[in-house]
């Protein structure tokens, strides 16, 4: 007997088999469906979270010494994993410019992230995040 048999309801209802909801349409997760199950597929074995750093580098070649030590610890990352690094990338310019003035000065960059496949909230999953961290030397 059914949770709706039990409770006096028709039995309209299936239990989805991912989530274990009850639904008379699909539920949220079998929506996305097969889009993010491909993005899954493509994403198993390989990272999702990321992280990077860089000490006692010039200011004014923090951004590309980054994005080296990022491609030597991961050469094939995901497309996700690679667009956070180079936003990253982007902004340390401006942060950089915050921290000294002067493109000289030593400074110590720490860049770490989660990219979801697609970018897309995932149960089970931690959300996407990335943190960029920039101090003098």
């Amino acid at each position: 007997m059914t949770d709706d048999a039990r409770a006096g309801r028709p039995h309209r209802y299936k239990r989805c088999p991912r989530c274990g909801c009850r639904h008379i349409a699909r539920c949220d997760f079998e929506q996305v469906g097969v889009k993010l199950e491909n993005l899954i597929r493509k994403a198993q074995g390989r990272y999702m979270s990321w992280s990077a750093s860089v000490s006692s580098v010039r200011a004014g070649e923090a951004g590309p010494e980054l994005r080296k030590a990022f491609k030597v610890a991961y050469p094939k990352p995901t497309i996700e994993v690679a667009q956070q690094v180079e936003a990253a990338v982007r902004v340390l310019d401006t942060v950089v410019m915050s921290v000294t003035p002067e493109l000289g000065v030593l400074v110590n960059v720490s860049a770490s992230g989660h990219a979801n496949p697609g970018h897309l909230k995932t149960p089970g999953w931690s959300n996407d995040t990335f943190t960029l961290t920039v101090y003098q030397v």
